[in-house]
């Protein structure tokens, strides 16, 4: 069953959240990814390295923070292949939509390109809900499966 027009705008507004998080992730706006959050959202990350430790930040501003400091400390520095291209390109795929009267749950799973090759992957379970005229994520949880480089 495909559900109503409002179910269907529901998802694509959720489509577009999770895709713009990713493409202001990729150019280095990491302002702009924090903005696809919910004032209070949380983000949560768990990486393959050691996936008892997760990494939690509440808040836009937090949110900013834990990922500049990430990016600081060398996530991008395995993208710094001598005559490799320097970018970073997640690609997304597999969502799944579960809505509810006032919220979303959507698993997702993703993979990271960079100018080396395949970096990293894993899944994204998140619960956004409407806030302002759009879905915004209240909660995301990245779990990395794996990570080369």
């Amino acid at each position: 069953m495909i559900g109503s027009v409002e179910d269907l705008l529901a998802r694509e507004s959720i489509r577009h959240t999770i895709a713009s998080y990713n493409f202001a992730g990729d150019s280095g706006r990491i302002g702009e990814l924090a903005e696809t959050f919910t004032p209070d959202g949380v983000l949560e990350l768990r990486r393959a390295d050691d996936p008892d430790n997760v990494d939690r930040a509440v808040g836009r501003s937090a949110i900013v923070e834990m990922l500049e400091a990430f990016v600081a400390t060398g996530s991008t520095q395995r993208n710094t292949v001598p005559g490799a291209a320097r970018y970073v390109r997640h690609f997304v795929t597999g969502t799944h939509i579960t809505l509810g009267p006032d919220h979303a749950q959507a698993a997702s799973y993703f993979a990271v390109l960079t100018g080396h090759g395949l970096d990293h992957w894993g899944r994204y379970r998140d619960v956004l809900v409407p806030f302002e005229g759009q879905w915004l994520l209240a909660e995301r949880s990245v779990r990395v499966d794996r990570q080369d480089g």
